[in-house]
């Protein structure tokens, strides 16, 4: 029997009468993504570089009437990841043209975990879901998670709203507080400069500037609204400038400067994550 990793993302773009009709629906594309008018879901077009695992243009990407607003969206280790850090491997890709729905078959061979990544169209939007073949590695409890990363550029300097009542503005710089993550006990060795940078940092990792179960990003832009809903565990927003200040590059296509990642972490081993994203509320 098959376990969920459950993580619920709901995108929604609130503004604007008639930005997506009524008929609004995803369909899989002859290039292998789910497109509908003015929205975009690709998963996996891209994959990692297998050394320097920096690209900002693969796993699940979210293109919203034009603009490349979310990228990266898999199962990360930590709230943060920086360049380097372990990714899992992917090992086949499947596009179900009947069904409106990509899979990516993925693991991470260190810890003897795999999953399928899912996403299949749903009316208003898609639904994303993590399968698992067995229960998470009790190891990995509390450290694997569904990163999702938003694009700087679009969302830096907005506000945000969580679970309706609390509302805040993206940070323009890094100021959270910071804890020590220590790393797995079976995680792969890196190269030594790569530790001596861990170390400077202490292992240290941020703490969310924002989590609840319903999240509202870009409440005071149109063309970016988006909302994130989840069924299971909350969602949390950090700023991954916090490791990584000198990645801010204005303009680059690689994009470190304001990294928005919604992570659902598993508190059991036996836990399940559901990802649902819907769009045109």
């Amino acid at each position: 029997m098959l376990s969920r990793f459950n993580v619920c993302l709901l995108l929604a773009l609130t503004s604007g009468p008639n930005l997506f009709g009524a008929d609004f629906a995803m369909r899989v594309t002859d290039k292998n993504y789910l497109d509908t008018q003015g929205f975009s879901v690709f998963l996996y077009d891209n994959t990692y570089h297998p050394v320097f695992v920096d690209q900002k243009n693969t796993a699940m990407e979210m293109i919203l009437h034009g603009q490349r607003i979310a990228t990266n969206g898999d199962v990360r280790l930590m709230p943060t990841p920086e360049q380097w850090d372990l990714v899992a491997t992917l090992k086949d890709r499947h596009a179900d043209t009947a069904n409106s729905r990509l899979t990516a078959d993925l693991a991470f061979p260190t810890f003897n975990f795999s999953y399928t990544l899912e996403v299949a169209a749903e009316p208003g939007g898609v639904r994303v879901s993590i399968n698992l073949d067995k229960p998470l590695p009790q190891k990995l409890a509390g450290r694997a998670g569904f990163n999702l990363e938003f694009l700087p550029s679009i969302y830096m300097g907005k506000t945000y709203l969580v679970d309706g009542t609390k509302a805040g503005i993206f940070p323009r710089t890094p100021n959270d507080p910071m804890v020590t993550v220590p790393p797995l006990a079976d995680e792969p060795k890196k190269a030594y400069y790569l530790e001596d940078w861990d170390k400077a940092k202490g292992y240290t990792q941020p703490l969310p500037f924002a989590q609840g179960k319903n999240i509202t990003l870009g409440l005071d832009d149109a063309l970016a609204r988006i909302n994130v809903k989840s069924e299971t565990a909350d969602l949390m927003l950090f700023d991954g400038r916090n490791r990584a200040p000198q990645d801010i590059e204005e303009g680059k296509t690689k994009f470190h400067t304001r990294r928005a990642v919604i992570s659902i972490v598993p508190t059991k081993a036996s836990n399940a994550a559901f990802l649902s994203v819907m769009v045109g509320v």
